[in-house]
């Protein structure tokens, strides 16, 4: 089970955006809206980014009850 956490974390580190998503929230914690603008990514990548982070426990989320206002 440890190999199959550590695989999931290596394959979020091995995509370049990312990557990225996780530079951007090392500075400050931002919403779905404000990765993509800052990465200049569509909307729907920056949401599947950070879910996929969410899941592995790369990220935790602030929960503002209107989804996609959600803090990473």
């Amino acid at each position: 089970m440890e190999q199959d956490k550590m695989l999931d974390f290596v394959k979020a580190l091995g995509h370049a955006d990312r990557l990225r998503v996780i530079g951007i929230l090392t500075h400050a914690p931002a919403s779905i809206k404000q990765v993509a603008e800052a990465l200049n990514i569509p909307f729907r990548d920056a949401m599947n980014h950070l879910s996929y982070l969410k899941h592995i426990g790369a990220v935790r989320v602030q929960e503002s009850g209107h989804g996609h206002d959600d803090i990473f």
